[in-house]
């Protein structure tokens, strides 16, 4: 684990959001990750994360119980399918996904985002920020390593004091219910076959610039959903 120095991070005793990104403001770097906490009147938690450009589109979300629809928390992919000249939207699509089994008593890690340097993209943060927003920069670490953010919820009742294995914490937020989200950074070394999988992977991707490709997702059995960064798609409109 290559040790780098991490930005500030963001402590919130209440929901709230924070932005994050990989690279350099000025050069080559990942998608702008939101996270956003929210408690609804019934004390109900959800939190939603995205990229900042497409999360209205295309995202995924965290949410607390809410029977009858989720007996039990859930993390939900949501997207929008849109006709063959991707002008209209002609359906909402919802994937629920297993839960992952809880890492201590009371823990689970819900979500990873990998930002490998190889799908950086160079462009400016766009829409421009508004005021009182900020990102949180986090720069890489030389290769063969690569960050990787990972999302883990608490039960209310649950206590973890410290998380191994990370080179840094991007953010810790308390929810209305009790319940506490930890997201940090890890820093690990690629390997050339996992390096080689997603070049060839993004070589598949099609180039038409009216797609909305913020991510690519993965969920293997038993594990954490992924989500590849794929800023080198990304192509603002000038």
């Amino acid at each position: 684990m290559e040790l780098i120095k991490p930005p500030p991070p963001v402590i919130l005793d209440h929901p709230g959001s924070v932005r994050f990104a990989a690279g350099s403001e000025t050069g080559p770097r990942s998608h702008t990750w939101r996270v956003v906490g929210k408690t609804n009147s019934q004390g109900h938690d959800d939190i939603y994360v995205g990229t900042r450009q497409t999360m209205n589109l295309i995202k995924i979300s965290l949410h607390d119980a809410k029977p009858p629809r989720y007996q039990v928390p859930s993390t939900v992919f949501t997207w929008n399918e849109r006709d063959s000249s991707n002008a209209q939207v002609t359906r909402k699509m919802t994937v629920i996904m297993e839960r992952t089994e809880p890492i201590v008593p009371g823990w689970r890690h819900e979500l990873e985002i990998l930002t490998p340097t190889t799908t950086f993209g160079t462009f400016p943060e766009t829409p421009r920020l508004k005021a009182g927003e900020v990102i949180q920069w986090w720069t890489p670490p030389p290769n063969p390593e690569q960050l990787s953010f990972h999302f883990y919820i608490g039960d209310a009742e649950s206590r973890l004091d410290s998380m191994s294995d990370h080179v840094g914490d991007v953010c810790q937020m308390q929810l209305g219910s009790g319940r506490k989200l930890w997201i940090v950074a890890q820093s690990t070394p690629m390997t050339d076959l996992f390096a080689e999988d997603i070049r060839n992977h993004v070589a598949s991707l099609p180039v038409d610039p009216r797609l909305i490709q913020p991510f690519t997702l993965r969920k293997l059995p038993n594990r954490a959903p992924l989500l590849l960064d794929l800023s080198v798609m990304y192509h603002p409109v000038s």
